[in-house]
């Protein structure tokens, strides 16, 4: 069984981890957007991205995004890859979860695998779960 891989997209900014996220999530499910494209498109917010950002950005390229405020364990019933609210300040991709570990994509550092306890430290409880919307129409890649 072919299991399709997240590709890492690295933030250039420190304003825009999130999205870096978007663009990964995008790519993932066919809509070929670039990171200086959705820039270019959807400037970074200053102090930060706000989980509002991420969802009128997914509604503006035919996604849907519902946020949640849930635990470490309810995380399995989303729908992967999403994104995790990182200490307080930051965004990242879940990829996988793994009986005592969870796989992500941090637009800052990387592709990384680390334990519960770590995930306990940093993941805030918001995870915002994407998926294609009725209106999603595939993009290829410029």
């Amino acid at each position: 069984m072919f299991i399709k891989k997240v590709k890492l997209i690295l933030q250039s900014e420190d304003s825009e981890c999130g999205q870096a996220c978007l663009a990964m999530i995008f790519n993932y499910y066919g809509y070929g957007i670039s990171l200086p494209e959705l820039r270019k498109n959807h400037s970074a917010q200053t102090g930060g991205t706000k989980v509002s950002y991420l969802m009128e950005t997914c509604t503006d390229h035919g996604f849907r995004a519902i946020t949640y405020s849930l635990t470490i364990e309810e995380l399995r019933k989303l729908t992967l890859p999403c994104i995790l609210h990182w200490n307080f300040s930051h965004f990242v991709v879940l990829t996988k979860i793994n009986k005592n570990s969870v796989e992500i994509n941090d637009p800052a550092l990387g592709c990384m695998r680390i334990d519960q306890d770590k995930l306990k430290q940093h993941f805030t409880g918001v995870a915002v779960e994407i998926k294609k919307s009725e209106s999603f129409s595939p993009v290829k890649p410029k």
